[in-house]
């Protein structure tokens, strides 16, 4: 799916401007015909490169421009201009202010895309049961190499979904990529550690399943590992 999102301070308060849809149109076009692609691509964001070769990829393969159409969405907090619109695209193609409040909506209750069962090595666990509650909560040290495992067929965003604070970015990021890169041995001294929510644990053979998995702490360590060109973890 390729994404272009335009956001603005008060949501539905505006019209869409032009050049929004313009560029847009920049995008789908550069998918569309080839000898444009590598021309669009000079212009876009050294950390967005990779995914758009990527969706390139993909999307050549189908080898099918009716299916392509499909891949391209514009999401906005502004209101819709038609005159503006794309017409070699579906009107699903466009989502405005009042499709986001609607998902927001969704995401307030809980709806959000469920992830697959997330599976970690356990090692000293410590559990706590919360009678009044009914709820477990276990505390050990986890392998950074399965979730370097769980990325290779999944995305980080599927796992954080819930994370009110996402991918912040920044240098902290920047801090903890390095440390795992640079001195992995020292990640599990350094690093606070990751907080995950789960509607059923189990374990066999000390490898713990986590079903529907969501990490509401620790975000920007996922992030930071399944950015990182170092593949194999050594813990």
């Amino acid at each position: 799916m390729i994404i272009q999102s335009k956001f603005s301070e008060n949501v539905g308060c505006s019209l869409l401007g032009l050049g929004a849809y313009k560029e847009f149109s920049r995008v789908v076009e550069a998918f569309y015909r080839e000898d444009k692609f590598d021309e669009f691509l000079k212009d876009v964001r050294d950390d967005a490169k990779r995914s758009y070769r990527k969706a390139h990829e993909q999307l050549k393969d189908l080898n099918n421009w009716l299916v392509e159409k499909r891949a391209f969405r514009l999401i906005t907090t502004c209101r819709r201009r038609p005159s503006g619109e794309d017409d070699g695209l579906k009107e699903d193609a466009y989502l405005y202010a009042d499709d986001i409040l609607a998902l927001y909506g969704q995401y307030r209750k809980g709806h959000t895309p469920r992830p697959q069962d997330l599976h970690l090595h356990v090692e000293d666990k410590l559990p706590y049961k919360d009678s009044q509650r009914r709820v477990s909560s276990y505390l050990f040290n986890a392998k950074v190499s399965d979730f370097r495992k769980y990325f290779e067929k999944h995305d980080v965003a599927r796992l954080v979904a819930r994370n009110i604070r996402y991918n912040l970015g920044g240098r902290i990021g920047r801090d903890i990529r390095s440390t795992y890169e640079d001195k992995p041995h020292d990640f599990w001294y350094v690093h606070n550690g990751i907080t995950i929510i789960c509607d059923q644990y189990s374990e066999h053979d000390q490898v713990a399943t986590l079903t529907n998995p969501s990490v509401v702490n620790g975000a920007q360590t996922l992030y930071a590992i399944a950015a990182s060109s170092r593949k194999a973890a050594s813990r």
